[in-house]
């Protein structure tokens, strides 16, 4: 898979959708662009079908900011702190937004989904870091900060000296963001 860190979305390019649909606020699912049209593309998704006839995959108009490309693979690694990171949980083939808020072991935490008030527990497996695509940037979560080891590990935000976490390396085609960067990103 060819992770973007700054692109323009193309016709057959693998993107996720943000669905802001009753039952599926928050939620990102895999689709592919089928045609661009200004400011909406029109995309066709990996795990849905028309309604009319179930062995067609659903094709729908979304507007352009609700899509994005398919985020780097960052995996939250089981030897951080990680209550209070914001993560992706995948729950029946979608990502869906949360907050780590408590770990029950190494390999198992709590989210905490803000969007229907629910806290549920996870395998680690089936996490990853919640990215947000700010003009053609990947922009990490609040919680990380700049990079503080030339392996690129990231360490919560505090007044505090930073201290080494065992957060997963992010790949060479990845670009961290500090957050004066991710403040102007988002003035944008």
């Amino acid at each position: 898979m060819n992770v973007c860190s700054k692109c323009t979305l193309q016709i057959g390019d693998e993107v996720e959708v943000c669905c802001n649909s009753e039952g599926f606020l928050g939620s990102y699912w895999k689709a592919i662009i089928v045609a661009n049209m200004g400011t909406n593309y029109l995309v066709e998704y990996k795990d849905f079908v028309d309604e009319d006839n179930e062995s067609t995959p659903l094709q729908e108009i979304v507007i352009a900011k609700d899509v994005r490309p398919i985020p780097p693979v960052i995996v939250p690694s089981k030897y951080s702190s990680l209550k209070g990171y914001r993560v992706d949980a995948l729950i029946n083939d979608g990502w869906w937004v949360g907050t780590i808020s408590r770990r029950k072991d190494p390999d198992h935490y709590f989210v905490f989904f803000e969007t229907t008030g629910i806290e549920t527990l996870y395998p680690l497996s089936k996490l990853r870091f919640h990215m947000e695509w700010l003009n053609g940037v990947w922009v990490p979560p609040n919680k990380r900060c700049i990079p503080i080891s030339s392996k690129k590990r990231f360490a919560p935000t505090s007044s505090k000296k930073p201290k080494k976490m065992g957060a997963p390396a992010f790949s060479e085609e990845f670009t961290p963001v500090s957050f004066e960067e991710r403040s102007e990103l988002m003035e944008l």
